[in-house]
């Protein structure tokens, strides 16, 4: 069974963006914010180390302090341990974005052996491998591959041309080898003759090409029995991607020959960022360099780095955009297109009330080791129902989510001191007791009411009942655990008033708290747990609980985060909510209807058929009024309409016919005359319309029979017959 000291809080697939954070300033007061002081006590329930920015040696034991005039200490919580801790626990409750995170990669295990080990995707990746020599040049990396490719040399023949050489024993690094060839050349260089040295490889005898190379050493690995030579003849160099080299950084951070330890740059890292060369290994595919490691048999990475990750289990993620924790607490800026954002919310040291001497405190000494990511049991999203483990290569793989240290019941466990281990892994420090009451402030500056809700969600857990933070060092073996208490200076409403309007804000936006698995997962962390819950396995257990057979999750109780929106507002607002929305699609349909007759009433408009404009324009004026919209720019098209209208009804119809050249041209004009004119047709439009007839050319004129009907129907049957009567004679 898995068992750790931490867990972690899966992330929301949704962030919550603030849509007025484009409106935060801090020299313009939003209409509702405040100003004003939050009075902090704080009190640790277990011991309690903090830093203060002050360097982990033996000389500075003693947590976050000034001296006073006596020399007696002065202990403090420092404000920006204070920010952070509550920052991480606000990026949860208001579901914001998880960005303060490494980017690692991580390698693919090595096993060698095919035939005793599932591990035919590592062999398959570096089965074609290539050997050349690395140099850093301004800031980029370029690699110069070894023409004759990958050769070794055995031991024996090492010490045959250098007689200092040590094969290393198991406690030795390849730097040891490395420098023992000889002195005044890192890598030495050794001329071979065609035929004098050989090696197998797979039972098989190679012959080294004759030509110049350097020795190049590796790591101790037991039985191992040749080292590799590089040839001096090389190929055109090539440009290593950055992506490919900060993977290759990632995965050799905690490889001390490359990268040190304990503040001291590695052997490798020191020659490369020197400008000098170091020999590396690496895969390439059409011309392109794919990876690249320290060893033959190098640590090849996974597809998936942690930004994939993140991004598989939050596929909505805007980083552009600011979430509620960068507008309260400020943000430099992350994007080439965002600018950067002052807090609104300053947190002091909180200073200890009590006077603390040094036999009060408890020394401590130990490893406080922890898992690494690449654990992927604890950090990739386990299904509890599979028996397969999820790995960095399974796709679509997510992030377990944030990683949150598990609370103790009060029992403490011992640190792990293996007085064999390098004394510079070792942490010394004096822990505060516990039971002691901190004091500090926290000043607020044009704080909406929502958004102060939000920060004392955060440092009071929304008030659920058996929650505590923790801080500091040691978290892991059950220290650093503290509650708080708030006193409100200068502020319009209660605590309570403050986390409803938070919660509201958040149901608005469609995140409703108490039924969100994130949140009660952190309220579950956050509850006390007993010893053999937070247990760190061994180095055994670790390795035995990675086997499919022993599939295994890490379980947390259920618990459920204190909420402020009971059933009945809950229903309330649901109801508003379903009444405002079929407000808004009625209002929706209206406007639709409104622009289809405004659309309508413009293409008979375009073509002159005023009358018909105006009716769909009037429909449309009625259907605005309904949802009291703007009809300002339907008066005006009902004033042009009504305009030409009146126009054409005092037209004369001897002025409508001018010019007219085709019988149906008269014909129609005559129609539209007679049902837009005010004056009714008389034996004065029949003299105008005959002499219109007889100026048509004789083609048009021979047309008159099939008109008679369409006349008939315009100007009536009388009007007709007396209209064909006069053009006969």
């Amino acid at each position: 069974m898995l068992t750790a000291p931490f867990n972690f809080v899966p992330l929301s697939s949704k962030v919550f963006y603030p849509d007025w954070a484009d409106q935060v300033s801090q020299d313009v007061p939003f209409s509702d914010g405040e100003d004003g002081v939050i009075e902090l006590e704080i009190t640790n329930h277990t011991p309690l180390f903090t830093r203060n920015g002050h360097r982990r040696d033996e000389n500075t034991p003693y947590s976050s302090h000034i001296l006073n005039p006596d020399g007696t200490r002065r202990y403090f919580i420092p404000g920006s341990t204070l920010r952070g801790c509550f920052r991480s626990v606000l990026e949860i409750m208001s579901f914001g974005k998880m960005e303060r995170y490494v980017n690692n990669a991580f390698a693919m295990p090595r096993e060698f052996d095919t035939k005793k080990s599932d591990n035919a995707d590592y062999m398959k990746a570096v089965k074609h491998v290539s050997c050349g020599w690395l140099q850093k040049q301004e800031n980029s990396y370029v690699l110069y591959p070894c023409t004759k490719g990958i050769q070794k040399i055995r031991h024996e023949d090492v010490k045959r041309k250098f007689p200092t050489f040590s094969e290393g024993e198991d406690h030795e690094t390849a730097e040891c080898k490395q420098t023992s060839l000889c002195e005044g050349e890192t890598y030495p260089t050794v001329y071979i003759k065609a035929y004098s040295i050989s090696y197998k490889e797979n039972n098989k005898l190679y012959d080294v090409p004759e030509g110049k190379y350097r020795v190049v050493c590796t790591g101790y690995i037991k039985g191992k029995k040749h080292e590799y030579l590089f040839s001096e003849e090389e190929n055109k160099s090539i440009e290593v991607p950055r992506d490919v080299f900060e993977t290759f950084e990632s995965i050799h951070q905690y490889t001390e020959y490359y990268a040190g330890h304990s503040g001291k740059m590695g052997f490798l890292a020191q020659r490369l960022y020197t400008g000098e060369r170091i020999p590396v290994f690496y895969t390439q595919e059409n011309g392109k360099i794919t990876a690249m490691g320290i060893t033959r048999f190098f640590r090849y990475p996974y597809a998936y780095q942690v930004r994939d990750l993140v991004n598989n289990a939050c596929p909505m993620l805007d980083r552009a955009k600011l979430d509620l924790p960068d507008i309260l607490f400020g943000c430099i800026n992350k994007t080439e297109s965002s600018n950067s954002l002052k807090g609104r919310v300053i947190f002091s040291h909180a200073f200890c009330r009590s006077i603390i001497s040094d036999n009060q405190l408890r020394p401590l000494s130990g490893i406080l080791g922890t898992p690494k990511a690449s654990y992927y049991p604890y950090y990739l999203t386990q299904d509890s129902k599979g028996n397969e483990y999820v790995t960095y290569k399974t796709i679509g793989a997510t992030i377990a989510g944030r990683k949150r240290y598990r609370i103790s019941d009060g029992s403490l466990r011992e640190l792990p001191n293996n007085e064999k281990e390098n004394q510079n892994v070792q942490t010394r420090f004096n822990a505060m007791p516990a039971g002691l009451t901190f004091c500090g402030q926290v000043v607020v500056h044009n704080v909406r009411k929502a958004e102060m809700g939000a920060l004392f969600s955060a440092i009071l857990m929304n008030e659920t009942k058996g929650c505590y933070h923790n801080l500091g060092l040691a978290k892991s073996f059950g220290y650093g655990k503290f509650s708080c208490s708030v006193k409100l200076n200068g502020l319009k409403y209660s605590v309570e008033e403050y986390l409803r309007a938070f919660e509201t804000e958040m149901y608005s936006a469609g995140f409703n708290m108490c039924a969100q698995e994130p949140l009660n997962k952190l309220v579950s962390i956050a509850s006390e747990h007993k010893s053999d819950i937070m247990a760190m396995m061994s180095l055994d257990e670790y390795e035995e609980n990675k086997k499919n057979s022993n599939f295994s999750v890490l379980n947390e109780k259920t618990s459920q985060l204190r909420t402020f929106l009971d059933e009945e507002y809950i229903q309330r607002y649901e109801i508003e909510k379903k009444k405002a929305e079929e407000e808004c699609a009625k209002r929706n349909k209206v406007q639709e209807q409104m622009r289809t007759d405004v659309e309508c009433a413009k293409k008979d408009m375009d073509v002159s058929h005023w009358k018909n404009a105006l009716q769909s324009l009037k429909t449309a004026r009625e259907l605005a009024s309904q949802i009291a919209a703007d009809t300002t720019n339907i008066d005006q098209l009902i004033s042009k309409c009504e305009a030409q209208l009146q126009a054409e009804a005092t037209t004369p119809l001897e002025q409508k016919l001018a010019g007219k050249t085709s019988l149906g041209n008269i014909q129609g004009t005559v129609d539209k005359w007679c049902k837009t004119s005010e004056q009714d047709f008389s034996d004065i439009e029949l003299q105008v319309l005959k002499q219109a007839v007889v100026c048509l050319p004789e083609k048009e004129q021979k047309r008159l029979p099939s008109f008679r009907t369409k006349f008939e129907k315009s100007i009536g049957k009388d009007w007709t017959d007396k209209l064909y009567q006069l053009l006969q004679q």
